[in-house]
């Protein structure tokens, strides 16, 4: 550990002396030096620009954490976070507290400690061709929630917008699911948004248009669903609406009066080019919402007919 700790110390030393020998290179110039002298500074240049971004191993950034931090490791996740070529790494510690911190060659820093008093704390990541990200999954209010958390290309912590406004999921390669329960409600209730990464806007939210009921029923299987509905609802006057998102998935909202308060469901269908399917349950408290993050929000620009149309 000590010779690791001399050699950091040592990499740091000459890396300032390489960028001051480059600095102190750079303005000069000689018209009597020969291609072969120029193409020699160029080279030395270049190789000391590699040396001031050597990369540091797994092994060598957790042993850097250990020399200026005693708490207990939890999870230590490392990665080139915002894709420049150099690792860090996002370490999770215990002591009478969760904490967050990040490692990287420059040293080591706090990024978050005031989850309260939680059991336990998972991590995941995300990763795409121009960031990764790391999740950290716990509760919040009692409700399951993640946090998420990478680097900006100046190598500051970033949290983006969707962080801590659900729990995240990876449903398939850059289709995630952000499961949002409801205050108030048991943990089985709950609204399912859908998020997609783009490179250059990170991640956006697959957005719902209203349709209307005659273009709901255009879908196989969609009249049995909306009888089913309605049968359970047998003595109470129903008012239905319809989301339509372009990520193959809709939502049936519904509202009734009960003892003079008004009432709020929702049902999450799966659609292809011909039929329509319950996802989960039928039911679920609550209204499913145009979108949960409109700042980051698409939607479609048109209703797509399916292929057979049951009402012709």
């Amino acid at each position: 550990m000590r010779d690791i700790h001399k050699r950091y110390f040592l990499w740091v030393f000459v890396g300032c002396a390489f960028l001051l020998y480059g600095c102190s290179r750079t303005g000069e110039f000689d018209s009597e030096k020969s291609t072969e002298d120029i193409r020699i500074t160029l080279d030395t240049t270049e190789d000391d620009q590699k040396e001031e971004t050597t990369d540091f191993s797994r092994g060598d950034l957790f042993t850097m954490f250990e020399e200026v931090n005693n708490e207990t490791v939890m999870d230590f996740q490392y990665g080139d976070y915002n894709k420049d070529g150099t690792h860090e790494a996002f370490v999770l510690t215990d002591a009478e507290g969760y904490k967050l911190w990040y490692m990287h060659p420059g040293g080591c820093e706090l990024v978050r400690e005031d989850f309260g008093k939680i059991e336990n704390i998972t991590t995941d990541t995300l990763e795409f061709s121009t960031k990764k990200y790391l999740l950290l999954q716990w509760e919040k209010d009692g409700y399951p929630n993640t946090l998420v958390y990478t680097l900006d290309n100046k190598n500051s912590v970033l949290e983006p917008i969707i962080s801590g406004k659900g729990f995240l999921s990876e449903d398939t390669s850059n289709h995630m699911i952000l499961r949002v329960y409801g205050k108030d409600s048991q943990q089985s209730d709950y609204c399912d948004y859908y998020l997609y990464y783009t490179p250059d806007e990170g991640f956006k939210e697959y957005g719902g248009i209203p349709i209307a009921e005659e273009q709901f029923l255009e879908f196989q299987n969609a009249p049995d669903i909306l009888e089913e509905i309605r049968s359970n609802y047998g003595e109470y006057e129903l008012e239905i609406s319809y989301l339509y998102r372009s990520n193959q998935y809709m939502n049936i909202n519904w509202s009734f009066y009960e003892n003079g308060k008004i009432q709020y469901r929702h049902a999450t269908l799966q659609y292809d080019n011909e039929k329509v399917k319950v996802v989960g349950e039928l039911e679920q408290q609550g209204k499913a919402e145009i979108a949960h993050m409109l700042e980051i929000a698409t939607f479609p620009t048109a209703f797509k007919h399916p292929d057979s149309r049951v009402n012709e």
